[in-house]
């Protein structure tokens, strides 16, 4: 059944519609990285503040797209995937739009999710992605603490309900900005 849903998300992706996705640590909407429309309707459907960036969900293996600096390689492979999203200096992904200014920095993470992996790599694209409720509201660990209105796979068992660790690379001492 699992494999049912997943195919119509997968859909629901390459349409430009939003989606539902566990990770490891909360629930999260999405939308693929190269549709203004998607990612308009990310931000009106979370009411989330166009200053506020949204970070993108990639596999390992989409790494080499965004020139991440060979001192951060080490950092990656041992973080990844995992609960973490690093902020890198990169220039801008091929085909991305974004809502907000694009500061030459990116969120990247790479979510331990088996079913978000083959998700990912069925769509063979980054997806953006923010936790899976309206801005200021808490995060969803339970699927059916969701208010908002897409297609989702439902993973309890697997949804921590712990944010992921935010880590800033761009400046001379790394830091962390959200345990």
């Amino acid at each position: 059944m699992i494999y049912s849903i997943k195919n119509k998300i997968i859909q629901k992706i390459l349409n430009d519609e939003i989606v539902i996705l566990p990770t490891e640590t909360v629930y999260g909407i999405g939308a693929r990285y190269d549709s203004q429309t998607a990612i308009d309707k990310l931000f009106d459907i979370k009411n989330r503040n166009i200053e506020k960036p949204i970070s993108l969900h990639i596999t390992k293996n989409m790494l080499d797209q965004f020139n991440i600096p060979k001192n951060l390689h080490n950092l990656c492979d041992r973080l990844f995937p995992g609960p973490f999203t690093l902020i890198i200096k990169s220039d801008i992904p091929h085909g991305f739009h974004s809502r907000s200014k694009f500061t030459g920095k990116i969120g990247i993470r790479v979510p331990e999710n088996r079913v978000f992996q083959e998700i990912l790599n069925e769509v063979k694209m980054p997806l953006c992605m923010t936790s899976a409720n309206i801005s200021s509201h808490d995060n969803a660990s339970k699927f059916s603490e969701i208010t908002i209105d897409a297609m989702g796979i439902e993973d309890d068992q697997n949804v921590t309900g712990n944010e992921s660790l935010i880590i800033d690379t761009t400046t001379h001492h790394m830091r962390t900005i959200r345990v």
